[in-house]
């Protein structure tokens, strides 16, 4: 048990120095959104993230972080401006929940609020890839037929 909160306080302390860059990114999409570079150095970040999650086995971390890296590589590489400002607000809701995930090792209900925050992202970002990318995807196929 020792074992497994010593490798989270480590995880944690990653993820932490991440999240320095993290916020650089944030900051700089705040001051102009119109920078799909940006979304795509927080694709890289999170993807770290995502590798060193799963590689622990913290599989609902792993599946969320999974998932946020694939939207805001897609909102990077698609010229696709509608879908900025609903991923920056996903991307925003990851420092939230980063802290959450830190409270969650004192505080079980913390751990509850951080599984159901989650949860909710996941979701949003489903209905985000339907809603935005796969309508895209669509329009444009009828475009070039």
């Amino acid at each position: 048990m020792d074992d497994d909160r010593e490798l989270l306080q480590s995880f944690i302390e990653e993820i932490t120095t991440l999240n320095v860059e993290i916020l650089q990114v944030l900051k700089a999409l705040s001051e102009d959104i119109n920078q799909p570079e940006e979304f795509l150095k927080f694709s890289n970040i999170i993807d770290r993230i995502y590798g060193t999650a799963l590689t622990l086995g913290y599989d609902d971390l792993g599946k969320y972080c999974g998932e946020l890296k694939q939207i805001t590589r897609l909102t990077g590489n698609t010229g696709i401006p509608r879908a900025r400002q609903p991923v920056m607000k996903i991307m925003l809701n990851y420092t939230t929940n980063f802290k959450l995930l830190k409270e969650s090792i004192e505080d079980t209900q913390k751990s509850k609020e951080f599984n159901s925050a989650i949860k909710m992202d996941l979701i949003k970002i489903k209905r985000m890839e339907t809603d935005i990318f796969k309508y895209a995807d669509s329009k444009n196929s009828i475009i070039k037929s």
